[in-house]
């Protein structure tokens, strides 16, 4: 089981994903936009650290809010969720080739509050960088695998999820 070590949080895409690294005292270190290319580096670069990524399979084909478009919209709508979830699915198997077990796969939704909102974002968190929606995404996935390891949960090695401690 691991423990205490940096945190690794991805917001998948297809051009380039929002990556936070996040120390385990839950401050962020630094918040990067990456291409497949460069984040699969950076991953076989760093394969101590714990890496969580936003489960992006959770998604719908079409979000509740977009439902009111026409087919077109709608089409190209499921095509972008499409590739999101691929990229997601690839991503998730570079972590594992790359560090001998599965990512963290994070709830949708955890940084709903302060994706949009930069300057909200920046007072929560103490983070005074260039930050972007997938970025701070990113960087509350992080933060929230963060929190549970600092309250003794641990990662399981074979399934990759946290594990709340039995009391």
């Amino acid at each position: 089981m691991i423990k205490r070590q940096k945190v690794i949080a991805i917001d998948p895409d297809m051009k380039k994903s929002g990556v936070a690294t996040i120390l385990p005292s839950g401050e962020i270190e630094q918040l990067k936009s990456m291409s497949v290319t460069k984040l699969t580096a950076w991953i076989k670069g760093n394969p101590d650290c714990i890496f969580s990524i936003e489960d992006v399979n959770k998604h719908g084909t079409i979000y509740k809010h977009n439902r009111k478009g026409g087919s077109g919209v709608q089409a190209r709508i499921a095509q972008n969720v499409g590739m999101v979830k691929a990229a997601g699915s690839m991503i998730a198997e570079i972590v594992e080739d790359a560090t001998g077990r599965p990512p963290i796969m994070a709830p949708l939704g955890i940084g709903k509050q302060v994706k949009r909102n930069a300057k909200l974002f920046n007072e929560l968190t103490g983070w005074q960088g260039k930050s972007n929606e997938d970025t701070r995404d990113a960087a509350c996935i992080g933060r929230w695998v963060a929190s549970r390891l600092r309250e003794g949960w641990v990662v399981d090695n074979k399934t990759g999820q946290l594990v709340r401690p039995v009391k």
